[in-house]
């Protein structure tokens, strides 16, 4: 079976590497027949392989063989990341007749790393199939379907090629290092030494800085050149995925083969600048494993923790995330701690980045993704364990490979975050190095104020915008009645209107409060001019036959008490109406007293007495036709309802120009009489 599900840790190989990387391209002919093309592949060397199966493969004849060699082309190009040559070599051994159903699943992988999902799908449908008990099939179904589901998701990212980073070979791995410079990984024609690397062909990695100009106004970008010239840090094999400390003297990185050819892994060493130069490397104490692969460190903010990539025992998967703490007594670095199957799954977790002391970024090609390496998020709790992570998506995920990500500090949810990553995602030149940015979220509350009557925009109206019930902010309508707030993330908002002589707008609401987007809220407001109609006020209610107010209806009252405060120039009749039930004299003294029980409150709570008329109307103003008297209307045979409809209590505006004098409330206040306060003192709150 030959399904692929290892994936090299880009370029800095941990694969091959367990084998003596001393082998060159110089060491093997490429003329050679099957059994040397196997041994150069067996060996990793796949560039050297592909070019020795496709020469031998005129002189073959046997069908079996055939199949063979194009089954082991497809793969060599596969782990050179080559996936449109790779997807083209499946399709040639798909044709055999003894083709195995994993043909299918790494035909169907070729096409999703290229992101032609729909094509992957009706592959990956035929491997089910063929395959109906392997659950990657049906993994692989639906994360096609979830890439397609996010192709066309909104998304606050925007990425771009960092062209002045990247060259015609692989550059990777940024991030960000002394005064706006960026160091780099990559196997550009500048690397150290002669000889190519035999998995890619190419040069081996070294570690590159890109300095920026100096001064302030119009700083750019230098072109990469190695970090050091007298190859203390860069040696004739691998180096890279350099991380750095708070201060940017002391660099962590991975070097392969110990520098000299003889080493059989990959170890993280420490190197510290002295002055303008490097000291010497030295690799951390707990690379002991001369078969295990250690890689890609990253320091916490806080210098604390270190975390790595390895597949060191205990490792879960294929290659795990560890962590390591600094011991501050021996100034040195404890013995590793594996992340645990929250971060870590059965295949390969790299890349790690810790963007801050609980936030850790990772690479992963077994978290459900929509290519072969994602990158995640994960973050810590107070009680250290590691939250599920969290899918970055498109566009910072693609069909390829996604990893080494970093975010520049200061950023957050509603200012966006910044940075960089790698990825060898359709369009690049193998792995470059890609620019992104989130835009930020921006809320707005806007709208017009209208004359609910006339519909015409009212200018000069105050719109008050209340926040989480908490604070208060005030704006005038403009000349076309419109007005307009910017809003925060996670607060909820309530917004009305008010302008003297005008009822106050309905309240409306805005929430932004677990909104990942940017919105526009229009919320259109609508003030009722003052008129003489009268307006009922409805819930006051009173006990059968009694005038003194219920608490409910306090709670009703206090609603007009604060549209009196609002507008202190206008004068009210408060009026009372019962219904046709008992005597009209009867009615016309309880509807009195019901109108001054509703104009003592209002008092009580401050507002002037010769603010307020009280108007009983007994049954003399009756809303429908339950007239008990006189043989006029159908009274007698109304229902409780309907002769509910005629118990109300109503007020009207009288006049508009009333003067407003603390002096007078202070004086109706000292005259208030005790029977008042008893009736009202433990049911009513007094406000100004």
């Amino acid at each position: 079976m030959i399904k692929v599900t290892i994936m090299k840790i880009q370029k800095i190989s941990f694969y091959g590497l367990i084998l003596l990387l001393s082998f060159y391209l110089v060491g093997c002919s490429t003329t050679g027949s099957i059994e040397k093309a196997d041994e150069a592949f067996d060996m990793y060397q796949f560039n050297m392989a592909a070019d020795m199966y496709r020469k031998v493969y005129r002189k073959v004849k046997d069908k079996n063989k055939k199949y063979e060699i194009k089954k082991k082309l497809a793969l060599s190009y596969e782990m050179m990341s080559q996936y449109k040559r790779a997807e083209s070599y499946y399709k040639q051994a798909i044709k055999f007749k003894n083709s195995e159903p994993e043909i299918i699943y790494n035909l169907a992988d070729m096409m999703k790393r290229q992101e032609k999902y729909e094509d992957a799908l009706v592959e990956f449908k035929k491997y089910v199939r063929e395959m109906p008990g392997d659950p990657e099939g049906q993994i692989a179904i639906e994360t096609c379907e979830k890439a397609l589901k996010w192709k066309e998701e909104q998304t606050r990212y925007v990425v771009e090629d960092f062209r002045r980073l990247n060259s015609r070979d692989n550059d990777f791995a940024p991030m960000f290092y002394r005064k706006g410079a960026i160091v780099i990984t990559s196997d550009r024609d500048d690397a150290t030494g002669r000889n190519l690397y035999n998995w890619t062909g190419e040069k081996h990695t070294d570690i590159f800085v890109a300095s920026m100009t100096p001064g302030r106004k119009n700083r750019r970008l230098l072109k990469p050149v190695r970090i050091d010239e007298d190859e203390i840090v860069n040696t004739k094999f691998n180096e890279g995925v350099a991380g750095f400390d708070r201060r940017m003297r002391t660099m962590y990185y991975t070097q392969c083969n110990d520098g000299k050819g003889k080493g059989h892994n990959c170890r993280i060493f420490v190197v510290r600048k002295r002055g303008k130069v490097w000291g010497e490397p030295e690799p951390l104490p707990f690379c002991t494993d001369s078969f295990a692969k250690y890689g890609h460190p990253t320091l916490s903010p806080n210098g604390k923790k270190l975390y790595f990539a390895s597949n060191m025992e205990g490792t879960l998967g294929k290659h795990d995330i560890w962590m390591s703490s600094f011991v501050r007594r021996g100034r040195t670095w404890s013995d590793p701690v594996n992340l645990g199957p929250v971060i870590n799954t059965k295949g390969n977790e790299l890349y790690p980045y810790a963007y801050t002391n609980k936030r850790l970024y990772f690479a992963s090609d077994k978290h459900p993704g929509i290519g072969g390496l994602d990158i995640f998020y994960s973050e810590k709790d107070e009680n250290g364990k590691w939250s599920k992570p969290v899918n970055l998506k498109m566009p910072i995920n693609s069909g390829g490979d996604d990893f080494a990500i970093v975010i520049e500090k200061g950023g957050t949810v509603a200012k966006g975050y910044k940075g960089m990553f790698s990825s060898n995602r359709p369009g690049s030149r193998g792995d470059d190095i890609y620019s992104f940015y989130m835009t930020p979220l921006i809320y707005t509350l806007s709208g017009t104020v209208f004359n609910l009557r006339t519909k015409e925009t009212i200018e000069g109206a105050t719109v008050n915008l209340r926040i989480n019930d908490t604070t208060n902010l005030s704006v005038q309508t403009d000349k076309s009645g419109y007005y307009h707030y910017d809003l925060e993330p996670e607060n909820e908002y309530a917004v009305s209107a008010f302008k003297k002589y005008y009822f106050d707008s309905e309240t409306k609401f805005a929430s932004t409060v677990g909104l990942e987007f940017s919105e526009d809220f229009v919320r259109d407001l609508y003030l009722d001019p003052f008129i003489t109609d009268e307006i009922e006020l409805e819930g006051i209610f009173y006990d059968l036959d009694k005038y003194d107010l219920r608490p409910e209806s306090m709670v009703i009252l206090d609603s007009l008490y604060q549209i009196l405060i609002k507008h202190p120039y206008i004068v009210i009749e408060l009026a009372s109406h019962t219904d046709c039930r008992a005597t009209q004299e009867y009615n016309l003294e309880l509807s009195n007293n019901r109108a001054q029980s509703v104009v003592d409150y209002l008092i009580y709570k401050g507002i002037p007495m010769d603010r307020l008329s009280p108007k009983g109307y007994g049954e003399t103003q009756l809303v429908n036709n339950c007239d008990c008297e006189n043989g006029q209307g159908n009274g007698i045979n109304c229902s409780e309802d309907e002769h509910q409809q005629n118990r109300r209590t109503t007020f009207k505006i009288l006049s508009t120009d009333y003067e407003y004098g603390a002096e007078q409330i202070k004086e109706q206040e000292e005259k208030m009489p005790e029977w008042m306060k008893r009736r009202y003192g433990n049911k009513a709150t007094k406000t100004e």
